[in-house]
């Protein structure tokens, strides 16, 4: 019984609100345009593996993919090359009506040399003068075929894969 009364006590302002709950002034804003997802591109001062690029669109979230495993997200960013060759370059602008995209090809005349002088990457690859690199092999079918151990160690002492 005490429900009822509560409900009875407030019929009217349920009455009141239902309706306005249900009303729809929902606005994400615009879809920005593909004007507002162009770049520049100009060189960095620290060298030709630097790349500063720049998206003077207003109100909107930009996120960086370089093309070549990293990302930035702003107007103004730089990104890091380290070798040579063509990176496609993407910025997508996002606005409360959604996202565009686009892109540019970005071409690395030379290798970065301190690259090449990065120990683990020799130890890796073989270096930047090894023409023909290092191939790594997995052998999944065999018990710990990766494993993780101290250096100079008999094998992997701290974790074997399965």
């Amino acid at each position: 019984m005490r429900t009822y009364n509560i409900f009875k006590k407030y019929w009217l302002i349920l009455l009141l609100l239902v309706p306005m709950a249900c009303q729809d002034d929902y606005d994400l804003g615009e879809v920005p345009t593909a004007d507002e997802a162009e770049f520049s591109s100009s060189e960095n001062t620290k060298g030709p593996n630097y790349i500063n690029f720049n998206n003077t669109s207003d109100n909107h979230l930009k996120k960086w993919d370089f093309g070549n495993g990293t990302s930035a997200e702003g107007s103004d960013v730089t990104g890091y090359f380290a070798f040579a060759g063509e990176y496609i370059v993407t910025l997508t602008v996002y606005g409360g009506g959604g996202s565009v995209t686009s892109t540019q090809t970005v071409t690395i005349d030379e290798t970065d040399p301190e690259i090449c002088e990065v120990e683990i990457l020799e130890l890796l690859t073989g270096g930047c003068d090894d023409e023909d690199g290092k191939t790594w092999v997995v052998d999944a079918e065999r018990a710990a075929h990766f494993g993780l151990g101290p250096v100079g160690g008999n094998g992997p002492d701290w974790y074997t894969a399965g």
